[in-house]
C-alpha cells in the first residue's frame, strides 16, 4: 500500500516542481523556430536571466531573514552597522524586482548584458562592504565563487560579458578597500589561526576561477553555435523534405483517388469491382480537322480550357476523373465511394459539360460541338503496372460507355438502357432505336434532353 500511495504522490509532486520552475523561467526558445542564431542567443539568455534574477531575489530575501532572526553577523558590527547591511539587502532585492520586472515586460536586446552585470555586480560588492564593516578586508571568495559559478551554469553564453563582470568585481573591490581607509599595499596577509595566508593566494584562486569560467563559457558557446547551425540546417533539409512529400502526395492525388493513393503507399494490388456504377466519355467533334488547321501550342491551349472547366464540374459534383486520351474525357460516379444516384450525378455532369463547351464558344467566338456517351453497370478498377501508374476501368460497362460516345450525335448525350432505367421519370430522353453500335450489335439508346420539368 505505500508504494501505491508513493506512486500516487510522485506525478504531483513532479507537477508542482514543474509549475514553480514555469512561474520562475521564461520559455527558452527552439533552435528550429529561430532562424537566426544572435537573435536566438538573445532569446536564451533572456530567459536564462530571468531564472537568475529570480534566484538572486531568493538568495538576498534569504539572507534579510538571517540577518533578522538568527543575528549570523559578527558582533563587532553595530546598530548603525546592521542597519546599513540591511539596506544593501534591501537594495539588492529591489535590484532584482526590476530585472525581473524589465526582463518580463520591458525587455530590450540592446541592453541586456546590463541585467547581468548590475545585479551580480551588486551582490559581489554588496558581500564585500558587509565582511568590510566586520573587519574583513580580503576578496569574500565564497560569494565571488558562487555568484561566478552560478552566471557560468546559468547564463554560459558570451563570455566577453563574464569577463566584463569580473573585471569590474575587481576594480570595485579596490575602490571599496579604499573607501574603508585601508592601504592595498597593506592588504597582502589574512590570519587564520596560527597561520598566515598570503592574500594573493585568494586573489591567483579567484583568476583561476575566471580563467575557468571564461574558458567553459567561451567553449559551450562555440559547441552551442555549431548545434544551432546544424539544426538548423536539419530543419531546413525536414522542411523541404516535408514540402517535397506534400508535394509528391499533391500530384499522386491529381492522378489518383485519395484512397487509392493511402493503399499504394502500402505497395498493395489495387483492385476492386463495383456493383454499380455509371461511367461517361466525351470527345470534341471533328478534332482531328481542327488539328490540323491550327498551331500544336493552341490546340493543347484550347483542350486545357475546356478540360480545365469540366475538371471543375467533376469536383463540384465529387466525381472522379479517370483520364484524358487526346481529346477524349472519361469520367465515373460510384467509386472508389460509393455513390447511390451515381446516374444523376453522371446526367447533371453531362449536361453541365455541354452548357460549358457552348460558353466557351460563345466567349471565344468557336464553333465546337462536344459528343457524350453514358453507360451504367459493374466495373473492375484498380491501379497496374509499376512505372507511370494510372487508376483504370475495365469491364462491359466501359465499353458500352464509349461507343455510346463514338455512335453518338454533335452535341448531344447518348446513354444506355441501363442508364437510362436509373433515370427514367426524372430527366427527359429522345428515344433511339435499331443503331448499330460496333461490337455490340443493335441496341436502343436513348439522348439525354435535360431536366424533367413536372406539370
Amino acid at each position: 500500500m505505500a508504494v501505491k500511495a508513493s506512486d500516487k504522490t510522485s506525478p504531483r509532486s513532479q507537477n508542482l516542481f514543474n509549475s514553480v520552475f514555469r512561474f520562475l523561467s521564461l520559455p527558452t526558445p527552439s533552435p528550429s523556430s529561430t532562424p537566426d542564431y544572435y537573435e536566438w542567443r538573445t532569446q536564451f539568455m533572456r530567459s536564462r536571466l530571468y531564472l537568475l534574477a529570480w534566484v538572486g531575489l531568493i538568495c538576498n530575501l534569504s539572507f534579510i531573514v538571517w540577518t533578522l532572526t538568527l543575528r549570523i553577523l559578527p558582533e563587532n558590527i553595530g546598530p548603525s552597522g546592521h542597519f546599513v547591511i540591511l539596506g544593501i539587502q534591501v537594495l539588492n532585492v529591489a535590484i532584482f524586482i526590476a530585472c525581473i520586472l524589465f526582463l518580463r515586460f520591458f525587455f530590450n536586446k540592446h541592453y541586456i548584458g546590463y541585467f547581468l552585470l548590475v545585479p551580480s555586480l551588486s551582490t559581489i560588492l554588496s558581500s564585500q562592504v558587509i565582511v568590510g564593516l566586520g573587519g574583513i578586508y580580503s576578496p569574500a571568495f565564497v560569494a565571488w565563487v558562487l555568484i561566478f559559478l552560478g552566471n557560468a551554469t546559468l547564463v554560459p553564453v558570451r563570455w566577453q560579458l563574464h569577463l566584463t563582470l569580473q573585471i569590474a568585481s575587481f576594480l570595485g573591490y579596490f575602490a571599496i578597500i579604499r573607501a574603508f581607509g585601508e592601504d592595498i599595499a597593506h592588504v597582502l596577509t589574512i590570519t587564520l589561526g596560527d597561520r598566515a595566508i598570503p592574500s594573493t593566494i585568494i586573489f591567483l584562486l579567484l583568476i583561476w576561477v575566471c580563467i575557468m569560467e571564461n574558458l567553459s563559457v567561451f567553449l559551450y558557446e562555440r559547441l552551442q553555435k555549431s548545434e544551432f547551425m546544424a539544426r538548423s540546417q536539419l530543419n531546413k533539409a525536414y522542411q523541404e523534405l516535408t514540402f517535397q512529400k506534400e508535394r509528391s502526395e499533391q500530384l499522386l492525388l491529381n492522378i489518383l483517388p485519395q484512397s487509392i493513393a493511402e493503399r499504394l503507399k502500402d505497395r498493395s494490388l489495387i483492385v476492386d469491382s463495383f456493383a454499380d456504377v455509371t461511367v461517361l466519355f466525351a470527345d470534341i467533334v471533328g478534332f482531328t480537322q481542327l488539328s490540323a488547321q491550327i498551331p500544336p501550342s493552341q490546340l493543347v491551349e484550347l483542350l486545357n480550357q475546356i478540360f480545365s472547366r469540366f475538371d471543375r464540374l467533376a469536383e463540384g459534383k465529387h466525381l472522379e476523373k479517370i483520364k484524358t486520351i487526346g481529346d477524349a474525357y472519361m469520367v465515373v460516379a460510384g467509386l472508389p465511394l460509393p455513390l447511390t444516384n451515381h446516374a444523376e450525378a453522371i446526367a447533371e455532369m453531362a449536361l453541365g459539360m455541354r452548357e460549358e463547351v457552348n460558353r466557351f464558344n460563345h466567349e471565344s467566338a468557336s464553333t465546337l460541338q462536344i459528343r457524350i456517351g453514358i453507360s451504367s453497370g459493374p466495373v473492375v478498377a484498380g491501379v497496374i503496372g509499376i512505372k507511370k501508374f494510372a487508376y483504370d476501368l475495365w469491364g462491359d460497362t466501359v465499353n458500352t460507355a464509349s461507343r455510346m460516345e463514338s455512335h453518338g450525335l454533335p452535341n448531344c448525350i447518348q446513354v444506355s438502357e441501363t442508364t437510362y432505367a436509373h433515370l427514367k421519370g426524372k430527366y427527359e430522353f429522345q428515344l433511339r432505336e435499331g443503331i448499330d453500335i460496333k461490337g455490340k450489335g443493335t441496341m436502343t439508346t436513348y439522348l439525354l434532353q435535360g431536366k424533367h420539368h413536372k406539370q
